[in-house]
Parts: C-alpha cells; structure tokens; sequence
C-alpha cells in the first residue's frame, strides 16, 4: 500500500511540474466532478422537473441511456480538450 502511495505521489508530483501537466490535472479533476454529478441523480435535474410542472409541461420521462449518454460525451469533451491543449503547447518544429 505504501509502494502505491509513493508512486501516486510521484506522479502527481511529474503532472504539476509541466504547464501541460498541471492543465491535465484540472481537467481531470473537472472530469470526475462532472461525472460524480451525472450518478448522483442530483436536485437540479428534480427542480427542473417540478419548474416544468408549474408551467403545466410534463418533462420527459427518464431513459436509461441518458446518463450513459452523458458520461461519454463528458470524456469525449475532455480526451478532445487534452489533445488540443497539448497540440498547441508543444513548440513548432525548426
């Protein structure tokens, strides 16, 4: 256990060392935050539905593929976001 808490920590030590590195921890944890709040069915989504109400609209009843959906379009955004990140920080070639 401890072996995998020092090269956790190394590792975390090698992200924040780099401007690209530091940018891919925020992102990660951007992801992780985004999908956290996907699976916790949070209250946004119940205030949404009973807004939807009060202005006499029923809201759409809820699929099983919506969070799916969701979460692959939130890793997709970040995978497309690292490489762009990454393209551009790179030094054009001499």
């Amino acid at each position: 256990m401890k072996e995998l808490f020092e090269l956790l920590s190394q590792a975390l030590r090698g992200e924040v060392a780099t401007p690209v590195g530091r940018i891919n921890l925020i992102f990660g944890v951007i992801l992780v935050a985004m999908v956290v709040a996907l699976l916790t069915d949070h209250a946004i989504e119940r205030i949404g539905d009973f807004v939807l109400r009060l202005l006499g609209r029923r809201p759409r009843p809820r699929e099983s593929t919506d969070t799916k959906f969701a979460i692959v379009s939130v890793v997709l955004f970040f995978i497309i976001s690292l490489i762009i990140v990454s393209a551009s920080s790179q030094p054009p070639p001499h």
